[in-house]
């Protein structure tokens, strides 16, 4: 049986948000970090409170394990790699009380959840009975690409929620690897911080999406 497994949980803001002011001592004076585990701990002799930091004028990142944020001149990423439930993520509300609480008057545009994810299929029957419920007809591609097996990859893109969700298979040349199947959800700014905010609590809507398009194709989660 085909099954799916969950590579990231990502949250990103298109905008103007400051990459010079992020580090571990900005987010804990701020109170914007979780107080557990790993952002918080008991640090043995030469140890620092981040796996990973850098940070140059038009990008700064900052990592604790598999959760990191990500500052450009024109977007910030939080990115949570535990592949543990999107709706339970530390990512979500250390971002609410990074522009919720602190940052209130960054300028943003639109913002956007992701779910990606690998998608694993047994063999060469399986992955025709899925393309066959995605809509893909191989063999109608075979004869207007004039090649006895093209890849096919697909993207849909929907109204869902307060905005659009594309929904995204992307096989790869190499057959024994997975297919790549996202979830990209992406809402617009609609003019104040605390409503931008909170459809990052879409997240529900999202998985529960996913959850549903993944029994309809027959995939294990």
């Amino acid at each position: 049986m085909a099954s799916a497994k969950q590579n990231f949980f990502s949250i990103v803001l298109v905008g103007r948000p400051n990459p010079q002011i992020l580090n571990h001592d900005f987010l804990v004076q701020n109170g914007i970090l979780p107080n557990e585990e790993p952002f918080v701990r008991k640090l043995q002799e030469g140890e620092t409170p981040y796996s990973d930091f850098f940070s140059t004028p038009p990008v700064a990142q900052i990592a604790y394990g598999k959760y990191s944020i990500l500052v450009q001149e024109d977007r910030y990423q939080a990115m949570d790699s535990t592949g543990g439930d999107p709706v339970t993520s530390p990512i979500i509300p250390t971002t609410n009380r990074y522009f919720g609480d602190v940052l209130k008057y960054t300028p943003f545009k639109l913002g956007g959840l992701n779910l990606n994810c690998d998608l694993h299929v047994d063999d060469e029957a399986e992955a025709g009975r899925i393309d066959h419920l995605l809509g893909i007809d191989r063999e109608r591609a075979a004869t207007a690409f004039a090649s006895g097996s093209p890849v096919v990859s697909i993207t849909a893109s929907f109204a869902f929620e307060n905005g659009r969700l594309m929904v995204v298979t992307a096989k790869p040349k190499d057959a024994s690897k997975p297919v790549k199947l996202n979830f990209n959800y992406e809402f617009d700014y609609p003019g104040e911080m605390p409503a931008f905010l909170s459809r990052l609590g879409d997240i529900r809507m999202l998985v529960e999406y996913r959850t549903h398009f993944c029994e309809r194709l027959g995939v294990s989660l």
